[in-house]
């Protein structure tokens, strides 16, 4: 049986493989853009993941719930913008 550290290395290292891959994947989207282009589709992809409106009413009933829920949110953007500046940084340093 897994002990809940070695779930949460678990989890931790299946995150950053996933990371990863959206990275790379990303910088192949972004690779034949223009400079510029790619700067507005990293925008753009930013400002899409920060719409988060269709997951208001999933912890509305329980305000505990509810902070637990926003303090993700708020991280998933900082994970949302590393990975997006790294993509970026990949492609527009070549």
């Amino acid at each position: 049986m897994l002990t809940d550290e070695e779930m949460f290395r678990n989890v931790a290292a299946d995150s950053m493989a996933q990371g990863f891959v959206v990275e790379i994947l990303l910088a192949a989207y972004l690779k034949p853009l223009l400079p510029q282009d790619c700067v507005a589709a990293v925008k753009a992809i930013e400002e899409m993941g920060k719409k988060t409106g269709h997951f208001t009413d999933l912890a509305k009933d329980d305000d505990r719930a509810a902070e637990k829920f926003a303090d993700v949110v708020i991280r998933m953007h900082a994970a949302l913008d590393g990975l997006l500046y790294r993509a970026a940084r990949r492609v527009l340093a070549d």
